[in-house]
């Protein structure tokens, strides 16, 4: 599923097998400092998160599952794929 917006804007949202090592959204730290992680998507990007279920953030060079409205540290950082796609678990399946 191919999401575009202008000739600026070419966002894939598919499923990654790398979503199903990361660790439990439970598991992440808590900080003093906690942002939703969609918060910190490129500007470009911030429609298209919110098409996923489940997005991977890498805290403290761990991997975690969480969804793009879960709090998370502000450190914390999206997981992109070699084509510098969100990496997650897209909400409607064979997205």
């Amino acid at each position: 599923m191919n999401y575009s917006k202008g000739d600026k804007m070419n966002c894939k949202v598919q499923f990654h097998k790398e979503a199903l090592t990361a660790k439990s959204a439970d598991l992440i730290p808590k900080t003093a400092k906690m942002v939703k992680a969609n918060t910190l998507a490129h500007e470009h990007e911030k429609s298209v998160i919110g098409l996923f279920a489940s997005v991977v953030v890498e805290e403290a060079g761990e991997r975690y599952l969480v969804s793009p409205q879960q709090l998370i540290p502000h450190s914390a950082q999206i997981v992109r794929d070699s084509q510098n796609a969100i990496v997650g678990i897209p909400a409607v399946a064979g997205g």
